[in-house]
């Protein structure tokens, strides 16, 4: 019989006739969205998370005059065929459309009005649809669309090696060195992983497996909405901070071997342990059914939790193959606007920041989640003169990978101070009737950086496609172990990883998973 039994809804939603335990170990988008399903099916949650705040890589600074929260982490929804872009729908949230405009054309070839995505390359401010005065830029595009039409087939190594490196293809290819560095402004900056380290048989997977959509959309009001929804939805559910998990036991079951290629089988049984017993960093200690796993696998990948007995090979190799690079975001305040209104994103082949876009939300947005998911860790740079407090303009600077890792050791100041000097740089014009050559520098309030490097509970950005990583350790990554140990995460997403997509579904997977194993 069934340990816990129960009936099913004319949707299919299950719900528990009894409530067994299950904690979460995570409150980000993954373990936020796991503790919602699992809460409608009469679960009883505990959802223990290591930082201060909610949201792991959904986090938001507030504070300046006359804005809402500002995004420092995830910002987009990527793609309309998505659970996301779906909720946001059924909840009646604003979004404001971010199209890529070399992507996006008139049936007459003429660029979409609406759509301005550009490329700074060599001191020029060009659209997408430039291409034919940039054999730079022509040359990238073709072969970013070329990479995306390949077809690695049933021949793809189960493992790439250092042969399969992006940047060899390119060279084999007769790409320039400034055709190489607008390449990496808008393929490989936005994938966070070094041309010398990005696998071109995992790029081309990204490429085909992707379905979402090429249309983006960012929440007005920030990401705060959809944190704040899912605390509305988490009514009752104990959320424990600062409570660092550094011990799992689940040593009354039978570890599940997995093999090592793929794809891969079950080739043991398991026996579900009686109950999961998890430590943290004081001894404290809780128990329960089941256990939803959903840190970042460089938690994994580093030994920060010991698991009693170890997890299997393969799931510690997953998490050593798929890399976690580097990122930070840069956001200053101006006074007044000095750069075109109808630009989206500026992805740069050289200056400090790989990719600009500017923030034109004017509206407030207060939830009872917006405290707990803010980001108090880092403080605003501000000029001298911030006597204009109602000035509210802002551009966001972002970078990942080799280059955002060049730049861990600078200040906050210096961060700031490159960042303004490349938009004076780029923005240099007439401001007022007067010509300016530091319009960045002579409008700058403050900024604020947020380095995801350094944060201690997640220690990058999102995974990438690494050399050495292939489909299959995505599935370790996500395969429960001994019938109470689930795993959800970004990086346990086959077909869009690095989203809060792949946060949100793999969370919804991982509860499904566990009210499975509990009718069984």
């Amino acid at each position: 019989p069934a340990p816990f039994a129960g009936t099913s809804n004319q949707d299919g939603i299950f719900t528990l006739a009894s409530s067994p335990h299950c904690i979460v170990i995570g409150a980000g988008a993954a373990g936020l969205s796991a503790a919602v399903a699992l809460t409608r099916a009469r679960v009883h949650v505990t959802v223990v998370e290591a930082n201060s705040r909610i949201g792991g890589r959904i986090c938001q600074h507030v504070g300046w005059p006359g804005w809402g929260p500002i995004d420092l982490g995830a910002e987009y929804i990527h793609g309309s065929n998505t659970t996301l872009f779906r909720l946001a729908k059924q909840n009646n949230w604003r979004l404001s459309p971010c199209v890529y405009s070399y992507e996006e054309l008139h049936p007459d070839g003429s660029p979409a009005a609406a759509q301005r995505d550009q490329i700074y390359h060599h001191g020029r401010l060009l659209s997408m649809n430039e291409s034919v005065t940039c054999p730079d830029l022509e040359k990238a595009i073709q072969v970013r669309d070329e990479i995306a039409s390949l077809s690695c087939g049933d021949h793809r190594p189960l493992k790439s090696d250092s042969g399969d490196a992006l940047s060899k293809y390119l060279l084999e290819n007769g790409v320039s060195e400034g055709t190489s560095a607008i390449f990496q402004a808008i393929v490989t900056q936005e994938l966070a992983v070094p041309m010398n380290y990005c696998s071109i048989y995992e790029v081309c997977r990204h490429f085909s497996d992707w379905t979402a959509g090429t249309d983006n959309y960012r929440i007005q009001g920030s990401y705060a909405v959809l944190v704040d929804y899912f605390m509305r939805q988490m009514r009752g559910v104990s959320v424990e901070l600062n409570w660092r998990v550094t011990r799992i036991e689940y040593q009354n079951g039978t570890r599940i071997s997995c093999m090592t290629e793929f794809p891969y089988t079950e080739v043991a049984n398991c026996s579900t342990a009686s109950r999961v017993v998890i430590t943290n960093q004081n001894g404290a200690t809780m128990d329960a059914d089941c256990v939803i796993v959903t840190v970042p696998h460089s938690i994994l990948r580093d030994g920060d939790i010991e698991f009693i007995p170890s997890l299997p090979d393969a799931k510690i190799q997953a998490a050593n193959n798929i890399c976690l690079e580097p990122a930070f975001k840069i956001v200053c305040r101006f006074r007044k606007v000095f750069w075109p209104h109808d630009f989206g994103i500026i992805a740069c082949s050289d200056g400090f920041v790989s990719h600009i876009h500017q923030d034109c939300r004017y509206e407030k947005y207060e939830g009872i989640a917006s405290e707990m998911a803010v980001d108090s860790s880092s403080q605003p740079l501000r000029s001298d003169d911030t006597s204009d407090l109602d000035g509210c303009f802002l551009l966001c600077g972002f970078q990942s990978a080799d280059l955002a890792a060049a730049k861990e050791k600078l200040s906050d100041k210096e961060m700031t101070m490159g960042f303004l000097d490349q938009l004076d740089k780029m923005f240099a014009s007439e401001v007022d009737g007067v010509f300016s050559t530091t319009p960045a520098s002579d409008n700058f309030m403050e900024s604020i950086v947020k380095r995801w490097s350094t944060e201690p509970f997640i220690r990058g950005s999102y995974s990438g496609p690494s050399l050495g990583s292939a489909e299959c350790d995505y599935h370790h990554l996500a395969r429960p172990v001994a019938g109470c140990l689930f795993f959800a995460g970004e990086a346990t997403c086959i077909e869009m990883p690095a989203t809060v997509e792949a946060a949100l579904t793999t969370g919804e997977r991982a509860a499904k998973e566990v009210l499975t194993k509990m009718q069984k």
